[in-house]
Parts: structure tokens; C-alpha cells; sequence
């Protein structure tokens, strides 16, 4: 997995999954856990084979597990942990705006 830092203030960033490996068209779901809060969210195994992105993330420090679970067998992967998406603190702010 690799990160897309947020460029604008509110804009987020991304995680971009590659080299997806399962169980063939069983869907995945994927879990982010930042420490205060745990999003989620399902990736088809038709976009599992296209390095699938996952965007609109705050600045912040992500754990990323990858499960599949439409199978018999429910298969779950810890993928990496300590992903690192930055980004401005403030929004840009105009102070005078007369020219």
C-alpha cells in the first residue's frame, strides 16, 4: 500500500492498495483504524485487480486489514500498519483581501 498526501487543506489523501491476492471474484472489505476512529469500507474483487484507491482520508497515521469474507472461509490480512497520509493544519487564508 502506498500513501497520496492531502495537497489542500480538507481535500484528503489516499491510500492506493497493489498486489491483491485472495480467493478469485470474492469481494474484500478493508478496515482503517487511525487509534480514535475505524473506517471501512468494501472493494470488489473486479476493482481488487485494478490497485484499487481508497481517498477523502484525513492527515493522520493508519493500520490497514483487508478481509475476505463471502467465502466459506473468512481470510483476513493485517496489511500494513504505520501509514502516514500529511497535510496542511490550517486552511489557506486571505488576511487582506483588498489589492
Amino acid at each position: 500500500a502506498t500513501t497520496v498526501d492531502e495537497k489542500c487543506f480538507g481535500e484528503g489523501g489516499s491510500i492506493q492498495l497493489s498486489n491483491i491476492g485472495g480467493i478469485q471474484e470474492v469481494d474484500y472489505q478493508y478496515v482503517l483504524n487511525t487509534g480514535s476512529q475505524t473506517l471501512s469500507g468494501n472493494i470488489t474483487a473486479t476493482a481488487a485487480l485494478l490497485n484499487p484507491e481508497i481517498t477523502g482520508l484525513a492527515p493522520g497515521v493508519y493500520d490497514l486489514i483487508l478481509r475476505q469474507t463471502g467465502s466459506t472461509l473468512s481470510c483476513e490480512s493485517n496489511v500494513t500498519s504505520g501509514l502516514v497520509i500529511d497535510g496542511p493544519n490550517t486552511p489557506l487564508v486571505i488576511a487582506d483581501p483588498t489589492i
